[in-house]
């Protein structure tokens, strides 16, 4: 039956590092991952077995995210030196507004057995061993059902699908790009795809969530002090004493709005889907109001507003153009 490892338990052999040394061995006939994060060291010394693999003609392929950049370019030549093949492939996969994060690998034995682990782990040194993880381990020689080994494997797959046949996945596509040699990656860090400079710690707290109650007035704030504009704020009114309750900001300028996920349209700034629907929200009368708002009443009626992320989240809207396209003009 499927296994549960967790590196905060104590227990040894309980991460991934440990899982990839008992079955990343010579003789394996397959080799198939998707991680959100990347390293090159983190496979380095499992390196000499995938490479023969990919270049006895076995499957081997890797699927790495690239969330908001992350994707180091000097990690990826060394790993297309490492998956090279005519059954061998590596695809980035890079969304504007999401991040890839589904960390899998799946492995056919020489025997013909298989195994996978699905977890938190990323393909880092510290993934591997350092940071508290968990994970489940599936395995056919533990009688674990095929019909999941082979969701998991088919998966890992899909990326490869929607990189070969775009045109009939033509919502996924456009944030996928199979790598096949050095120009490929050198395209990618032209079109800031891949190795972008990572904001301050601060600012990736901020990317995480698009609805996150306290950042967007932060970003509203920030990106008004660098465009101008209006900041508009979706605010509930509570039934009874009428006071507001933030829903969310914006920044508008000449026509786009502007919160912590780029720029969006004035119809998507105006969406009525945020009305409350969870338990606690059921106090608001569900109407969510527009109005216009100065840094001002941010301090007097946002508790989580907090003006000492402002220059972060500044510094975040600067490093990424390609999301907040006015900023190639500042």
């Amino acid at each position: 039956m499927a296994k549960y490892i967790a590196s905060g338990s104590g227990e040894a052999d309980q991460d991934l590092g440990h899982w990839l040394d008992a079955n990343v061995v010579a003789g394996i006939r397959e080799f198939r991952c998707q991680f959100g994060y990347f390293r090159y060291s983190a496979i380095q010394p499992f390196a000499r077995e995938i490479r023969d693999l990919a270049a006895a003609g076995g499957q081997v392929h890797f699927v790495l995210g690239s969330n908001f950049g992350s994707l180091i370019a000097a990690d990826a030549p060394r790993l297309l030196r490492v998956a090279t093949g005519v059954h061998a492939s590596v695809t980035i996969v890079s969304f504007a507004d999401a991040e890839f994060h589904p960390n899998t690998v799946h492995i056919v034995r020489a025997d013909g057995s298989i195994t996978a682990v699905v977890g938190s782990s990323n393909l880092t040194d510290r993934g591997l061993g350092q940071n508290v993880e968990a994970g489940v381990i599936f395995d056919s020689r533990a009688s674990d059902p095929a019909d999941q080994l082979e969701r998991i494997r088919t998966a890992i797959d899909y990326w490869r699908e929607v990189a070969s046949n775009a045109a009939a996945h033509p919502h996924v596509a456009p944030a996928v790009f199979p790598i096949k040699d050095d120009d490929g990656l050198r395209d990618l860090v032209e079109r800031r795809i891949i190795n972008l400079p990572q904001p301050p710690l601060g600012a990736m707290t901020m990317r995480l969530s698009k609805w996150s109650s306290g950042y967007c007035s932060v970003f509203a704030v920030a990106l008004h002090r660098i465009f101008g504009g209006e900041i508009w704020a979706r605010v509930y009114h509570l039934q009874k004493t009428g006071e507001e309750f933030l829903c969310h900001c914006y920044c508008v300028v000449d026509g786009v709005a502007y919160d912590e996920s780029g720029a969006v349209s004035l119809e998507e700034a105006s969406d009525t889907s945020l009305v409350p629907t969870k338990e606690a929200d059921r106090k608001y009368d569900g109407v969510a109001k527009w109005k216009k708002v100065d840094e001002d009443w941010f301090d007097e009626f946002h508790y989580d507003y907090n003006v000492d992320l402002i220059p972060e989240a500044q510094s975040f809207i600067l490093a990424y153009p390609e999301r907040f396209p006015r900023a190639k003009g500042v």
